[in-house]
């Protein structure tokens, strides 16, 4: 029986036809081998909004701003407005002068690390919680469509799809720097194209580590100091011997859970 997460190599289906007496046969395979990926659990979190507002390449965030690329509205004109922004027809029409408003679109850039070393977990069980709640809050940045780099079992990657992405997390071993299976990369069609992606994985906005209890507290700046361009550091330790806690420290948000459930409670605190 598979465990919550694993890879299952099923086949290949083969025959083994034979003469009447057993003499002699001949073993043929008719299928290949299949691997079939069983999924971690996730649960639904929220992401925190964070980013730059007034970026062209961000997506819509929802606040209103006085200039942007997606119109959503008009008012009318205040004291200190940009007369550029003055919809000239509809103040004709109204006697009025109307400002048009636009939809901020922010860049919301994320960083998602797995600590995978057995030395910062007490136990397997624990990394199992900490794979859980990385592969909820990747499924969670896929969903809202945020741009995502990933860490973890030795490798950096951009998913391609949710799909890939938990084929990935099924794929890590406890204790192990490398995963057992090959993760799959956003296809680079030329050596410019690559020096902007490795360019915009530097100046992700969000960073999140996730860890296990072990895990010192030197080895934690650490490696939030290695993603100096990241303005928004979170954290999240599991230990299962304590509640649920958010601690917002001068250089980044450390979040203690207990268990899968515990995470959107702890990302809620965030909002």
């Amino acid at each position: 029986m598979p465990t919550a997460r694993t890879v299952l190599h099923i086949g290949p289906a083969s025959t083994s036809p034979s003469d009447p007496f057993g003499l002699c046969g001949k073993t043929r395979d008719l299928s290949e081998t299949v691997n079939v990926h069983v999924h971690p659990f996730t649960t639904a979190v929220s992401l925190p909004r964070t980013g730059f507002i007034h970026d062209p390449q961000g997506l819509l965030c929802g606040d209103q701003v006085s200039d942007g690329l997606d119109f959503q509205s008009l008012r009318e004109y205040q004291p200190g407005d940009d007369l550029r922004n003055v919809h000239w027809p509809s103040s004709a029409k109204s006697d009025v002068l109307m400002i048009r408003r636009y939809t901020a679109m922010r860049r919301v850039d994320t960083g998602l690390t797995l600590v995978s070393d057995a030395d910062a977990y007490s136990d397997a069980n624990e990394f199992e919680i900490a794979v859980a709640a990385y592969a909820s809050l990747g499924v969670a940045c896929i969903k809202a469509q945020r741009p995502l780099s990933v860490s973890a079992g030795g490798k950096v990657f951009r998913p391609i799809d949710m799909q890939s992405f938990l084929d990935a997390c099924s794929d890590l071993i406890y204790g192990d720097d490398h995963a057992t299976g090959e993760q799959q990369h956003v296809p680079v069609q030329s050596s410019e194209d690559e020096s902007i992606e490795r360019s915009r994985l530097d100046q992700r906005i969000c960073q999140m580590l996730v860890t296990g209890s072990r895990m010192h507290d030197e080895r934690i700046a650490a490696l939030t100091e290695s993603s100096p361009h990241a303005a928004y550091h979170v954290v999240i330790t599991v230990q299962q011997d304590k509640p649920c806690h958010v601690a917002m420290l001068p250089w980044y948000v450390l979040m203690t859970i207990s268990s899968l459930q515990d995470l959107p409670t702890a990302m809620g605190a965030l909002l």
